[in-house]
């Protein structure tokens, strides 16, 4: 294979860097939330469970995708859109329920957020990452 048609399709190598980057950067902000709900005097019910949860299917999901099998992209999309939604349902009774310590709670979540809806979007656009499931261009 010529690199032009390396550069035309993506390149696995790439496209598990890519993956990697994506994976340590919601690992991180996974941590702080939970570190951050740990340290509350009153965390919120149920947070630290579905994080815990949140990055088990997600290496799962990156392990996967390394792995060039299909269902690994679409079970990291899974969580990455799951988790966004359950973090911004999360963020919107945290407003809704006028902390004194509010800005303080809302930081990481909305950090998150961000963060798992950039890492959607690569991870659903990147042609290295359709490259690494696809086995149409060997």
């Amino acid at each position: 294979m010529s690199y032009r048609h390396r550069q035309k399709h993506g390149n696995i190598q790439l496209g598990r860097a890519v993956v990697a980057v994506a994976a340590f950067l919601i690992l991180g902000v996974d941590w702080l939330i939970y570190r951050q709900d740990a340290r509350t005097p009153f965390p919120f019910p149920g947070l630290q469970l579905y994080i815990i949860i949140s990055i088990i299917w997600f290496i799962a999901g990156v392990i996967g995708l390394c792995m060039r099998q299909p269902w690994g992209r679409v079970m990291a999309l899974t969580i990455l859109s799951v988790g966004a939604l359950a973090l911004f349902a999360t963020a919107i009774m945290i407003i809704g329920g006028a902390e004194d310590q509010m800005a303080v709670r809302l930081k990481p979540l909305s950090a998150a957020i961000l963060i798992y809806f950039v890492a959607g979007l690569v991870i659903a656009k990147s042609k290295h990452i359709r490259r690494l499931t696809s086995r149409t261009w060997e």
